[in-house]
This record gives C-alpha cells, sequence and structure tokens, in this order.
C-alpha cells in the first residue's frame, strides 16, 4: 500500500492518512486517505482534528528526513488537557513511533517549530480491528507456563517448567496479509521478490530453501527463506507503549494481543515486510507469542543483515529508561534455555558470526547502529545468559537443579497469606528472609517489586522516582544464615478485585534472586461510599451582587473509603441538576463548589468543605445551587438535594467618618502622617479586595494614591487608614481629596476633603555650635568641621529630595570655593546636606563636611544654608579662616589616612548598583545556590557551610497580601510542588484561610499550608501590600526581597520569611550608614555576619523551634531592610563583598559579637552586663574616641563612635575588631568554623 506523507514547510503542512482495514475481527472498508494542511499558531505546526468512521487503537507515525522528532499527539482532541509527548527515532529500520490509545475515532498532532526548520514529511497510519470482542475470553493472564502462577518458585531449588507458546491463531494473526496482492502493490511477484527479500541474503549462512507460495498456492509478498542451524539469539525491545487500549483500566492479555496485531500490520504492511519481524515476541505478564511464519528456522527481519540463522525475541514495551518486568524477563530466559537446548547452543558462549567474534546471545545493537533494545534491557543480557545456562545445566526441564552452593540466594521466612483492604486503604507487610547463600548482605539490599503500575493498586515505593524499588532492607549487613527484614507498604485503589506483586530480593544492590520471588496477594472490599450531614453554614435569606461568601458544610465519612484533598482522587463538591454544570458562584473550575479543608478523612471521621463564592454583580434576583460530593475519577456519591438557595439584592455602599487629623497647622515642607478613621455601614464586608480609597492632592504632595483596608470590615465595625503628606513651601491653599469605593462602586458618607493652608514660609537658622573657627592644615591634608544651626523658622527641613537643606559656599550665594573636595562635597556648590533627615522648628540640625586644600595660604571661607528651589537662610551663615602651610603631606604620610578610601574605590570597582536590576559582583561573586523546598514542618537548621540559605522573618503579619517578582516566577507548596508558573510582573494574592493559605492568581486559587514564591535566578520578589517607608524619604519602600518569600501560619498570625543565601541576606542589612568609612563599615559585616551565622547553628538557636533563623526587627536581632537598602548603600555592599564569608572566632569556634551605637569612654564586659561568665573575649576596654560622650547602647563588644574614629585614623577593619573583641581571630566560613 502506497502512502502519501505529511509536510511540514514554511507555508502549511499536508497529511495523509492511511487506515489498514486488514485485522481480523473487523470487517474492513477501503483504506481513508486525505490531504490535511497544517496551520501555524507562533511558535507551533498544529493539524486540524482528524476523525475516522471506524474506532481505531492504534497509529503508526514514519518520516524519511528526519532521524528523530519530538511532537505531541491528542487522542481526545475536544479536550486541551489531553496531549501527550510523543517522539519518533531511527532504531534501525527508519524514523518512526508506534502509538496505543483507548478506542478513539479521532486524533490530533502538533509540533514546536525549530529555528530554522525546513520541510520534512511525515507518514500517518491508523490501525482499526485489534481487538477482540468483548464476548470473547481473553488469554488467561499471568504466566505462559502451564499452570503456574509464578514463573520460578521461590526454593532452594528452580523449577524449570514446561512453558507453552500462543500461536499466531490464538492470537489472530491475518494470514492473507503475507499473500501478493497486486491491486495495493501494482507490482508483480519477480519485483517482490527482489524489494521484499533481505538485501543481504544470507550474508554468508546458507539458505536451504526458499518457498514463494502459500499453502494455498498463494504468492507470498516476502518468501520464506530456511538455514539449516541456529546461531544466535538476539534481543529486542518492540520500542512502543504498554497501555490499556480496552478501556477497562487494567492491562492483560486482550490488550497485549491488540498490541500484538498492531506490531504484526505495522511490520507486514506499514514497514512492507511481509510479516512481523520477529520470531518470538513476549509481553509483560510473560506470555510469549509465536512470531514470524514458518518455524524457528524462518530468516525473520528482526536485524538487517543479521537475520539469517537467527532468532529474534522481542519484549512488549521501550525499555531505554524502564526496568524490564520480572515475569518477561524470566520468560525470555526460559525460552533461550529451551532453544539453546534444541540447538545445541552454550547461552554463555560464542563465535565467529559474520567475521566477528560475537557472543551466542546478543543485543540488538550488537549488529546494528540502534538504541534498541534499551539500555535496561540491553544491560541484563549478561544475567539472562547466566540463568538460561543456570537452567540448562540443570539437565531436563523437568528436573530439580541443587542451589545449595551458591553464593546469593534467599528464603523466605514470613507466611504471606491473602489481605483485604479497604479502599484507599494503605497497609504495611513486614517480610523476612534468610540468607541461605554464602555471601552477606550489605545494607544497598533493597527489596524488588515487578510491575508496581496498576493505577488500581500499588506498591508504595520508598523512591519516587523508581517505582521497583519496594523497600530497603533494616539491617546494615546480613550474615549467611541471619535473617534480613523488608517492610513494604501496600496501597489500594477504589475497583474492588484481587491483585498480586511479584517481590524479590536484590542482594547488595545488584544479585536479583529470582528464586526468592514472592507474590503479595490481597483483595479490595467494594467501596462504601456513604456520608452524612453534620452541619454546614451556607448562603441563606438575602445576599447581595458582587457579594464574596465563605461557606462551608461539614460531612462525615460513614463509609470504608478515606477522603483525601490531594492527588488524582481528591475528593470534592460537584455541582448537580445537571451535573457538573458550571456555577456562575465560581470562576475557576465551576463545576466543583467546594474543596476538602483536611488533608486526609478516614472512615468514621468528620470533614469541612469550604466554598469561596463570589454572587454576580448583575443579573440573577435568586440564587438556587445543588451540590453532591465525588470523588474526582471514581464515583460521585449519593445525591441528598445538599444545597442552598438565595435572594439577590442590590447592596448598599455607605460609610461615615468617625476619626480624621487636623491638619490647620501644617508648616511649610513638612512631612506628616494623616491619619483617617470610617465606620461601615453598608451591606457588604470592605475587604483588600474590594474597598479602596483613592487620594488626590491639589498643591500638595500624597505619597499614596490608594488605601485599602488592613483586613475584613464587616458592618458597624471601624477601619484606620493612614497616609503621608509633604507640604509645599509657597504659601497658599492645598486640598487632598479621599474617595472611598466598593468595587469600583461609590461609597457614600465616606469622601473626605482636607483643606490645608499652608502659611508664608520663613526661612530662620542661628548657628548654636561651631568647631574651632580657625583650622590650620596642612597642603594635602584631610581635615572636618561641624556647625549646628537651630531652626527658629517656620518651616521644615530635611535631607532629601528636591527641596533638601545645604550648607553652602556663600558670599556671594552659589560661588565655587577654592576649598572643593570633589571626593566628599555633594558639588562646586554645595558641601554636604543636613545629617539629621528632618529638623522641626526648634530643633537642631548638623552639617560636617571635609577639606584636603592643595595651595599654601590664608582663606577666609563664607558657608550658608539654603533649601534648594525655595531660597537662602540668611540668617543661617557661618566662616572658618583656614591657615594653610607647612610641608605638603606625602602619599606615605597619606596613605594609612586614607586606607578606607582606597577600599571604597575598590569596592566601587567590585560593586555595581543599577536602580530595579539584582546586584551582580564581579570578580568576587557569590556562589548562587538553590535552596531545597521548604517542607511543611519547621526546618532542619542549616550545616556550618558559607553557602548556606538564611531564613529571615519580616515584620509584616497582614492576613492578606499581594506578591510579584521582577522575573519570571513559580509559586509552590512546602513541598516544592509547582502550583502556578508566573511572569514577572503579574501579581499573585495571599490570604489566610484558618491556618492555612489560599493562594490566587487570576481565577485560579488553591489552599497550602505553606506557599512560596520562588523567583528565577537574581530574582526579586516584592510584597506590593507592604508599606514600610522611611520618614526621611516617603517615596522609598522598602518592601522588596531576593529571592524567595514564604508565607504560611505561625501561631495564629501570618508569617513572611525571606529565604535567601547568607551573604545576599548581609547586602540588605543596614546596621550602618553608607557614608561612614569603609574600614568601619568592613568590621560591621564581619560581626553582623558572625552574629547571624552564631544563632543558625543547633545549640545556638535565637529562635528555637521555629521555621526561621533570624528577623528582621534591630530589637531583638537585625535591621534587616533587604533590595532597597542594597540598591542606596553601594558602598556597604562592597565591604560585603571584601569581607565575603569572613567571622570572628574564639579559640577556633564561632562567637556571638555584639556591638552598639556609643560609649562615654569605655565599653562594659559581658559579665558586667549580662552576667556571662564565657566569654573572656568580651572585657571592657578604653574607648578614647567617645571620651565625654552618653552611653548609647548595652556598651558590651564594639563601639560605633569608636570604630569610626579608629576608621579615620587608618585603622583596618580587623584591627578595630581585635581592639573591642580581645584575642579572637578572623576566618573564612568553613565547615570547620562553628
Amino acid at each position: 500500500m502506497k502512502h502519501k506523507s505529511i509536510k511540514f514547510g514554511l507555508i502549511g503542512v499536508v497529511l495523509v492518512v492511511g487506515c489498514l482495514m486488514n485485522a481480523p475481527f473487523s470487517s474492513a472498508s477501503e483504506p481513508l486517505q486525505r490531504h490535511i494542511t497544517f496551520t501555524s499558531l507562533g511558535e507551533e505546526w498544529i493539524s486540524p482534528i482528524l476523525t475516522f468512521e471506524e474506532p481505531f487503537n492504534a497509529l503508526s507515525v514514519m518520516m524519511e528526513s528526519e532521524t528523530k522528532m519530538e511532537f505531541e499527539v491528542n487522542f481526545s482532541p475536544e479536550r486541551s488537557d489531553t496531549w501527550e509527548p510523543a517522539e519518533a527515532h531511527d532504531d534501525g529500520f527508519g524514523t518512526d513511533v508506534l502509538l496505543f490509545t483507548k478506542t478513539t475515532q479521532a486524533v490530533q498532532f502538533k509540533k514546536t517549530a525549530e529555528p530554522g526548520e525546513r520541510a520534512f514529511e511525515i507518514d500517518v497510519n491508523v490501525f482499526t480491528g485489534l481487538l477482540d470482542p468483548p464476548s470473547l475470553t481473553p488469554l488467561a493472564i499471568g504466566s505462559a507456563f502451564s499452570g503456574e502462577s509464578q514463573l520460578l518458585a521461590s526454593s532452594m531449588t528452580v523449577q524449570s517448567t514446561a512453558f507453552s507458546v500462543i500461536t499466531r491463531s490464538k492470537w489472530g494473526a491475518d494470514e492473507t496479509m503475507r499473500y501478493w496482492n497486486p491491486d495495493a502493490t501494482q507490482q508483480d511477484t519477480e519485483d517482490s521478490e527482489k524489494e521484499y527479500a533481505d538485501p543481504c541474503g544470507g550474508n554468508g549462512v546458507p539458505i536451504s530453501k526458499v518457498l514463494k507460495l502459500s499453502p494455498s498456492g498463494d504468492p507470498l509478498i516476502w518468501p520464506l527463506q530456511y538455514t539449516d542451524s541456529i546461531q544466535k539469539f538476539i534481543i529486542h525491545h518492540t520500542d512502543s507503549e504498554i497501555r490499556d487500549v480496552d478501556g477497562d483500566n487494567q492491562v492483560n492479555s486482550r490488550d497485549y494481543k491488540a498490541i500484538v496485531r498492531a506490531i504484526h500490520q505495522f511490520h507486514t504492511v506499514t514497514r512492507g515486510w511481509g510479516d512481523i519481524g520477529y520470531n518470538y515476541i513476549i509481553d509483560p505478564l510473560g506470555n510469549i507469542y509465536e512470531g514470524r511464519f514458518g518455524g524457528d528456522k524462518v530468516v525473520g527481519a528482526h536485524a538487517l543483515c543479521h537475520n539469517a540463522g537467527t532468532v529474534g525475541i522481542a519484549i512488549i514495551g521501550n525499555y531505554e529508561n524502564n526496568d524490564v518486568p520480572e515475569p518477561a524477563m524470566q520468560a525470555v530466559i526460559a525460552l533461550i534455555a529451551k532453544k539453546a537446548q534444541q540447538y545445541n547452543l552454550d547461552p554463555r558462549g560464542g563465535n565467529v558470526f559474520h567475521g566477528k567474534q560475537m557472543a551466542n546471545i546478543l543485543g540488538h545493537r550488537d549488529v546494528r547502529a540502534t538504541a534498541c533494545p534499551g539500555n535496561k534491557l540491553y544491560g541484563l543480557l549478561g544475567y539472562i545468559r547466566e540463568r538460561a545456562d543456570l537452567i540448562m545445566r540443570g539437565g531436563s526441564f523437568n528436573q530439580d537443579f541443587d542451589l545449595t552452593t551458591l553464593d546469593y540466594n534467599a528464603d523466605l521466612q514470613t507466611e504471606v497469606g491473602n489481605f483485604v483492604f479497604k479502599p484507599n486503604e494503605k497497609k504495611a507487610l513486614t517480610l523476612n528472609f534468610k540468607n541461605t547463600g554464602k555471601k552477606a548482605w550489605d545494607e544497598n539490599t533493597w527489596l524488588h517489586v515487578a510491575l508496581n503500575n496498576n493505577p488500581n493498586a500499588r506498591v508504595i515505593s520508598v523512591l519516587p522516582d523508581k517505582t521497583f524499588v519496594a523497600a530497603n532492607m533494616e539491617q546494615k549487613s546480613v550474615q549467611p544464615g541471619q535473617t534480613g527484614t523488608f517492610t513494604v507498604e501496600l496501597e489500594a485503589g477504589y475497583a474492588a478485585g484481587s491483585y498480586t506483586f511479584d517481590v524479590s530480593p536484590v542482594v547488595n544492590g545488584r544479585y536479583k534472586i529470582s528464586r526468592a520471588t514472592t507474590s503479595l496477594a490481597f483483595r479490595v472490599q467494594e467501596p462504601d461510599f456513604s456520608y452524612a450531614v453534620v452541619r454546614d453554614d451556607l448562603p441563606k435569606n438575602i445576599i447581595f451582587r458582587g457579594q464574596k461568601l465563605e461557606a462551608w458544610i461539614e460531612l462525615k465519612n460513614t463509609g470504608n473509603v478515606t477522603w483525601t484533598n490531594y492527588g488524582a482522587h481528591q475528593i470534592t463538591l460537584g455541582t448537580e441538576s445537571p451535573r457538573d454544570r458550571k456555577s456562575i458562584l465560581v470562576k475557576e473550575n465551576p463545576s466543583r463548589l467546594g474543596y476538602l479543608l483536611e488533608s486526609e478523612v478516614p472512615p468514621g471521621k468528620t470533614g469541612r468543605f469550604v466554598m469561596a463564592l463570589e454572587i454576580p454583580a448583575i443579573g440573577k434576583r435568586k440564587v438556587i445551587e445543588r451540590f453532591s460530593p465525588v470523588i474526582e475519577g471514581v464515583h460521585w456519591l449519593e445525591n441528598k438535594g445538599l444545597g442552598f438557595e438565595a435572594e439577590v439584592k442590590i447592596p448598599r455602599h455607605r460609610a461615615i467618618v468617625t476619626q480624621k487629623d487636623n491638619l490647620s497647622d501644617v508648616l511649610p515642607g513638612e512631612i506628616r502622617k494623616v491619619h483617617v478613621q470610617m465606620e461601615n455601614r453598608g451591606d457588604l464586608p470592605w475587604d483588600p479586595e474590594n474597598m479602596s480609597i483613592t487620594l488626590l492632592g491639589r498643591g500638595i504632595k500624597v505619597f499614596k494614591t490608594r488605601l485599602v483596608p488592613e483586613k475584613t470590615v464587616k458592618n458597624g465595625e471601624k477601619a484606620d487608614f493612614e497616609f503621608w503628606i509633604q507640604a509645599p513651601y509657597a504659601t497658599g491653599e492645598s486640598t487632598i481629596f479621599l474617595r472611598p469605593t466598593f468595587n469600583r462602586s461609590p461609597i457614600s458618607g465616606g469622601t473626605i476633603r482636607f483643606l490645608v493652608t499652608i502659611p508664608k514660609s520663613r526661612l530662620r537658622a542661628q548657628a548654636v555650635e561651631q568647631s574651632d573657627r580657625s583650622v590650620t592644615v596642612r597642603p594635602n591634608e584631610e581635615k572636618e568641621v561641624t556647625v549646628q544651626f537651630k531652626n527658629i523658622g517656620n518651616t521644615m527641613w530635611v535631607n532629601n529630595g528636591p527641596n533638601a537643606i545645604y550648607l553652602a559656599p556663600s558670599n556671594p550665594q552659589d560661588r565655587m570655593s577654592d576649598l572643593y573636595y570633589p571626593s566628599e562635597w555633594m558639588s562646586r556648590f554645595r558641601t554636604t546636606s543636613m545629617k539629621e533627615a528632618q529638623v522641626k522648628p526648634g530643633e537642631i540640625g548638623t552639617f560636617t563636611f571635609k577639606i584636603r586644600p592643595t595651595k599654601t595660604g590664608v582663606k577666609k571661607e563664607y558657608f550658608q544654608l539654603v533649601v534648594e528651589k525655595v531660597g537662602w537662610i540668611t540668617s543661617g551663615s557661618v566662616r572658618w579662616d583656614f591657615r594653610i602651610f607647612g610641608e605638603t603631606m606625602t602619599k606615605s604620610d597619606s596613605e594609612r589616612l586614607n586606607d578606607a578610601k582606597e577600599n571604597a574605590k575598590r569596592a566601587a570597582l567590585i560593586t555595581t548598583v543599577r536602580r530595579d536590576t539584582p546586584i551582580r559582583t564581579q570578580p568576587v561573586t557569590t556562589p548562587k545556590t538553590t535552596p531545597e523546598p521548604a517542607v511543611n514542618k519547621t526546618p532542619t537548621p542549616s550545616k556550618n557551610t558559607a553557602t548556606d540559605t538564611f531564613r529571615v522573618r519580616l515584620s509584616y503579619e497582614e492576613v492578606s497580601a499581594v506578591l510579584t517578582a521582577n522575573t519570571a516566577f513559580r509559586v509552590t507548596n512546602g513541598e516544592g510542588k509547582t502550583l502556578f508558573t508566573v511572569a514577572a510582573g503579574t501579581p499573585v494574592k495571599t490570604k489566610k484561610m484558618g491556618n492555612k493559605i489560599q493562594i490566587e492568581l487570576g481565577s485560579q486559587v488553591k489552599v497550602e499550608s505553606i506557599v512560596r514564591i520562588v523567583p528565577e535566578a537574581d530574582g526579586v520578589t516584592e510584597i506590593v501590600s507592604m508599606e514600610r517607608r522611611p520618614t526621611w524619604n516617603m517615596d522609598l519602600n522598602d518592601n522588596r526581597f531576593r529571592n524567595v518569600i514564604e508565607v504560611r501560619v505561625i501561631d495564629e498570625k501570618v508569617a513572611y520569611i525571606n529565604e535567601l543565601p547568607l551573604e545576599m541576606y548581609m547586602r540588605g542589612l543596614a546596621e550602618v550608614s553608607n557614608g561612614t568609612p569603609l574600614e568601619k563599615q568592613k568590621a560591621i559585616a564581619v560581626l553582623a555576619r558572625s552574629y547571624a551565622r552564631f544563632y543558625m547553628s543547633d545549640s545556638n538557636r535565637k529562635f528555637p523551634g521555629m521555621p526561621y533563623d533570624g528577623s528582621d526587627d534591630p530589637a531583638i536581632f537585625q535591621r534587616y531592610l533587604g533590595y532597597g537598602v542594597e540598591q542606596r548603600s553601594p558602598q556597604f555592599v562592597g565591604a560585603v563583598v571584601l569581607t565575603e564569608n569572613e567571622v570572628v572566632t574564639y579559640g577556633g569556634k564561632l562567637i556571638k559579637t555584639p556591638y552598639f551605637s556609643q560609649s562615654d569612654g569605655r565599653t562594659r564586659s559581658a559579665e558586667e552586663v549580662w552576667g556571662w561568665k564565657d566569654t573572656p573575649y568580651l572585657q571592657s576596654v578604653s574607648d578614647p574616641y567617645c571620651e565625654g560622650l552618653e552611653l548609647k547602647g548595652h556598651g558590651v563588644g564594639l563601639s560605633g563612635c569608636g570604630a569610626d574614629g579608629m576608621a579615620k585614623e587608618g585603622k583596618t577593619y580587623d584591627d578595630i575588631i581585635k581592639y573591642y573583641f580581645r584575642g579572637v581571630e578572623i576566618k573564612e566560613l568553613s565547615i570547620d568554623t562553628n
């Protein structure tokens, strides 16, 4: 039969489908051929839906030009969630794949377009009539061996039982397909022999006989060629799926017969080999099927140029990565042993074949460039040779063989009976195997389970990705004569019936003792899905348009099935009347109204089903909702008429203002927090998602444009709102409007108007303290001067923003001073800004700047205060007399004093900070780490390594939040399972639901114990709803954090935990000002790192039993602000990079390193302040740089003002640390640093 092609090109794709109608048990119609044009959808080629009059269960995909192609196929194209991946590759006979499906009449294909992809061709052949009629009795499931349910018995001897082969007539071979059909082939018999015979002929193996006609006289497509001898066995896999094709939810002999028939048609017609290529086919149940017509010595079509003199044996399945089923292994071993004895072949031997030394048992890849028989099966060829030889040496196939002298053997000591399971029940079974071999078993001994792929029952593997590992041996070693223990966990499904799993010990990770194979048989009871209603809180009487409701119902499980809220068979509340209709009250998955809150509800227990409902904003006057419990994919529970009815009304949205601040005394330039309070007098509760207040400032700066309530506010309850404003300096009236809305509908009575009258600005200042007016300095020497002014006007002074206050050269104003110091001054016209963030009238502001003159002489310099864009403060002036003489300070003199500046330059080269982008460091880098997914329990504290992740709890406990990230990110649960994959900048919402967290992406909603926002590498997560603005600049908001944000409930409060590498955590600390000397910053970085690392160890936990290491609250841990402070503090980031992984140790052990702001001339010992007697490094030391000052802080450890003075005098950070912490060392963090 000629097949046309699917062509994928730049314009379209053409598909020709041929239906092979020659299978038995069906009346074949003429082959159907169609030209189908594929269309391009963005980066994909997709075909139309192909439908057929005849149902089919298999199809083949073939191509000529490609060696491998990955694509997707959908056998239920009316659904968008049933696409399956598929791959066609060259197995030595061309690039193709044979696919199986449950009975269907439609299929669709799609493929990702590759860059620069050219046109290619593909043939699709549909196979019909493969299944036995349901009335026919299928072959017995299990063994091809006569009367045995096990292939080999578990005993001290091997029972070599005779086996049977399922003949061609029994599995339904259509012999007419082997006959010449001139209408189909359009060739004569002479040409057919040339085209269809193996082109290599015997290839050195004599052909003793050729039959060109069938017994009935019909010409054969592929003549039957015979050899006189069998020289090799060649093992294959069929490279096809193992699938339930008849749709009865189990894979049995009826399915495998259909698969064999499909392979027969595929080889005979599609590939044109005149018959099935293999001599024998074995299914995973161990059934052996007769293959090519003509017997063992007929030349097959399984190994090009190596067909003559070989027996081709294929196991159904793909064993590149899948384990070979044990029954199939035992069947192939028994078959080879029988045939090897029959043809006098040594299973472990070999000889020269086709000019090469080859083993007698080969894999297809040994004679052909192919992956067949797959890595897993090919790796077992040695085992097959050994076992086949063992059976042969046992003599007769009905004779016992003594195995008492084997190195590895086992004998089951546990009496295994039949178990009874409730549906969906789990049970543990302990098996004891006695070591009856000569060698010991080590800790790598485990229990293998065969065919652990039944959807209705399974052995729960100890390794999730290796379903064949049933259990590990509990002992570390078992000597000969001792017993090894294995605990196997079995799980039943929902289908009643009897199930069996064969388990075998695998000793020392290598030697599988098939002789000890044991069958675990159990029966699953008929499921009882009954339940009873306990109580509910459902909508009733009156509800309102646009209302969001949280309803629930409690049901008692009175049946015998455990309910779960996870997995493919979770229990939900499905819509009724009619069943599975789409409810108008639920946006995501509208046919499911409610979900089980508990993870599991066993029989006899009660579970609560929660419903998140939203009443449509328009339309309905009455809502009637009916539902029943449903175990997904299993069964609908009894319809008991559960539901509710309610009248829908248009809601009223009202509010009254109960409190608001008085803004009549706002000063020019003042930054002030404003408070208002409203009471909800409407029909519906307010929450952050439906209620908001829009702010509008006219003539005055308002730092927010929108306010939302922090929690749900019901009728009669009050909500507090706060926002910041900054008054202008110009006199006049300004207005602030607050307009509340509910889902964009105005809330009557809640509008607020503030009228702010700004008085005329009076810029006045008075100098109250000045450093020495006469300053003597050498050329090239650095000196610092300070002056303090009292604000005696009526305006607010701020040190940041467009109206910041500066000390500037004057006389004349805005002149460029000769003392301009580029690295220290703000500009040529401004020396410095005010130290304090904000100074109100009556308060004092401090101004400090440095000079470094280069020329000698006497200079009288005048400086005056100026408020940018507002005016000069005439009374705010000061003068210094600078006497510059003496020798110029040399490089060696200044080198020591300027160490901090040189390090600052180095830090600037290492660290590049760009707004809204992650910090990238070079050449010094912090190792990238991918944190292990958090589990739903308190994490184990980290090991002491430099790349540990650090978990810091944020001072934010709102019940609901909005989060996003600046890169694509995943939303996962505590076990690392991906819930959503989200594009950069897309918001997700979280909300506390009892002790769990609800996560919402658009209309998709899930509830988990732990929710994690996991951005891509170098990503920054933002808690959009979090407000943490510094008072000195309300335009900033420290609500962004590197890496992961985890949301969970701790002690009934929502905890937001930032998880990130320790070195990245360090960059987000705000423990020291960015403008302080770099050596002091480096010292603080080392101390802060030591402090954080100290509390990460098991014995020193600051927060024992909690799933976090630290807090961002400086009162109890460290001041952590996250990514925002990174951007504002490049010098401190440089200090962190320059001291990467460095910590303080005493006696080789990591210590706790306290520090404080300012001493009074001496520090305190830890014993003096806290009574500690085991910290000899925390002694009282003199602190001369702070002499005469007031003690600020606890006084133990490093003094901030003292460290500042030492750094300015040229001391390095390790000098500073070792002065305040006696006898310590600074080391890099490592495994040995504890």
